[in-house]
């Protein structure tokens, strides 16, 4: 009897001490599972979204099956972070292989007519739920799941492409059209732009031409479009404009207000800002606007005699010639910092340019400059052995030949 007593009482305290154990873990799991949103609060103290998604489903699915019994809310959890640290191919890889056996491709219908619907079973790990589960526990929206769905119904588990790939769209642009565009930005920079006589340091060998200040890409592509509405060709949008004179004639740009004047420009400016009484600036507005005039009929003049010369070059020949900055030697053009010597060396340029041909530099360095400490190298002497040289190298046997230079007194 105490034998079989004491067998009891260590029975019972063993059946309580396991009560106590399981009781205690059925706590500690509750307490745990009240206590888990503190773990989807970031040290920030935003919350999680991904975890707030999965309190709100352990609350319910919203089907009749309540699918949330069938999951913790550490493995659902886990299985979203799980499915976002793949990439977009490998997820959807994935997912298609699971899809790939749930779905019910029986070709009849419960009551045995021709079925010509693809029903989708979806389960996890074997047990089964509803879409909005599978949506949550693997990370992956309506659309999306259709269209894996879609995929797997009609090529199986293959990767997806997207069905623009290799196909141009309707509203490509055509070599037609850009060419188009080139075509009448040359032609105008041509009669209204100003060509530099050679290219800035460090760019490439094409001079830049600008447009007057005055114009506007909006006020070139209104010209445009009025060009293709009467030759009845397509026109290209404003920014297909914008993008083709950036790219493909980088060298046509419009001129800044800053960069479009000269020294009596910057003269007659200074005259219309300090004019006080209403003749002073009646007659400084009226001088501006004859130097402007002026300027415009110089560069038509000079424009007409460019294009004779580069249509006709056997009748007419056109020159152009003018001193450039003096360099300092040694220069580098993409220089990072200063380069220090004792002293630079000065060497002048003097260039002569042949409409439609060619361009010669002079260099003249220190020791060959003319009169007391190179004051004459600009002087009418240098210019007119330069220019004779250059006559006798470059031009030909033409009937009439016009000349272009600076205005500047000592040439």
């Amino acid at each position: 009897m105490v034998s079989e007593n004491i067998d009891a009482s260590v029975d019972n305290d063993s059946n309580n001490e396991d009560d106590q154990i399981d009781g205690r873990s059925l706590s500690e799991d509750e307490n745990h599972v009240r206590n888990v949103p503190s773990a989807g609060v970031h040290e920030q103290g935003e919350c999680d979204p991904d975890w707030l998604a999965v309190e709100h489903f352990m609350k319910g699915c919203g089907c009749g099956r309540h699918c949330q019994k069938n999951f913790t809310p550490s493995s659902v959890y886990q299985s979203i972070l799980d499915m976002c640290e793949k990439s977009k191919d490998e997820k959807e890889m994935f997912l298609m292989g699971i899809l790939s056996n749930c779905l019910d491709t029986s070709s009849s219908t419960k009551r045995g007519k021709k079925g010509f619907r693809v029903r989708t079973h979806f389960a996890i790990n074997g047990a089964s739920v509803c879409r909005e589960t599978f949506q949550l526990f693997f990370d992956v929206k309506r659309a999306v799941l259709y269209a894996l769905i879609q995929t797997v119904n009609q090529g199986g588990c293959t990767p997806r492409t997207h069905g623009n790939r290799g196909r141009k769209p309707k509203h490509a642009l055509m070599f037609d059209d850009v060419n188009r565009v080139v075509q009448f930005i040359m032609n105008t920079s041509e009669e209204i732009g100003l060509p530099y006589p050679a290219a800035p340091r460090g760019k490439d060998n094409i001079p830049i031409v600008f447009l007057p200040s005055s114009t506007t890409k909006l006020h070139l592509h209104a010209h445009y479009s009025s060009a293709c509405e009467e030759r009845n060709v397509r026109c290209v949008k404003i920014s297909a404009f914008k993008s083709i004179l950036l790219h493909c004639v980088p060298h046509i740009k419009i001129a800044k207000p800053r960069e479009d004047v000269c020294g009596t420009c910057e003269r007659l400016r200074r005259d219309i800002v300090g004019a006080v009484t209403e003749d002073e600036k009646l007659h400084a507005l009226t001088a501006m606007e004859t130097h402007i005039t002026d300027a415009r009929k110089e560069r038509n003049v000079c424009l007409n005699c460019v294009q004779m010369a580069v249509s006709d070059p056997v009748r007419y020949c056109h020159f152009t010639f003018d001193f450039c900055q003096s360099v300092s030697l040694p220069h580098y053009g993409r220089q990072m910092g200063q380069i220090y010597f004792m002293t630079l060396r000065k060497v002048q340029i003097f260039g002569f340019r042949k409409s439609g041909d060619k361009q010669l530099n002079f260099l003249i360095d220190e020791n060959e400059t003319h009169g007391k400490d190179g004051k004459m190298t600009h002087g009418p002497n240098a210019v007119l052995s330069m220019i004779d040289w250059a006559l006798e190298a470059t031009s030909n046997q033409s009937r009439s030949f016009i000349i272009h230079a600076d205005n500047c007194p000592g040439n």
